[in-house]
């Protein structure tokens, strides 16, 4: 019977030592899994202002008009003619127009005025198309002149409408965009929304 309590305490012993060695191995996996939590690094990302467009103008009804030559000519080839308008004189030719981004106070045009030269463009009427946009990019000068044009987008394409925002821009004289105080002439993006009523 001794013998039989002997074996019977050797296979306690050894079941013990497996099961304390499976203890501490499992504890030490684990606490080498979580360990301590690695360092979080802040990461901050930097945005450039200048490539976001700017919040679009409150909803303003655009007339419907007579139809324009333009749109005449798009309907007769179906092609769409490279839009950019320039009016700036040799003597501004050097001046430094600063972003958006760099502006403290945005030129501000006459509202009243940009609705009535804005006209609604006949092919896109005609077209059954009731609503579109454009996004322009203005250079506004020191003394309140859009000396250039550029498209930046037009939706829908080919229907006119950034032809007639052009010529509503063209000639048009707003109040000098501002920063720190000092009149500057300044590059800007804005919006033209149409809309058939």
């Amino acid at each position: 019977m001794r013998a039989n309590y002997r074996s019977r305490a050797l296979v306690f012993a050894i079941v013990a030592g497996i099961h304390i060695l499976a203890i501490f191995f499992i504890a030490f996996t684990i606490e080498v899994e979580l360990g301590a939590p690695p360092e979080t690094a802040d990461v901050i990302k930097i945005v450039d202002l200048d490539e976001a467009p700017p919040p679009p103008p409150p909803e303003t009804p655009v007339p419907q008009t007579v139809t324009d030559a333009i749109a005449e000519t798009l309907i007769e080839t179906e092609t769409v003619p490279d839009v950019v308008a320039t009016a700036a004189p040799d003597s501004e030719a050097s001046e430094v127009y600063l972003s958006q981004a760099k502006i403290s106070k945005m030129p501000r045009f006459n509202e009243k005025e940009l609705l009535s030269r804005l006209s609604y463009p006949s092919i896109a009427q005609r077209s059954g198309i009731e609503q579109g946009t454009v996004y322009l990019e203005l250079f506004v000068n020191r003394h309140g002149q859009v000396t250039r044009i550029n498209v930046l987008r037009e939706d829908p394409e080919g229907r006119g409408f950034a032809e007639a925002a052009i010529r509503a821009f063209t000639g048009v004289q707003a109040t000098p965009a501002e920063a720190n105080g000092q009149i500057v002439a300044a590059r800007i993006r804005y919006p033209v929304r149409f809309q058939l009523r």
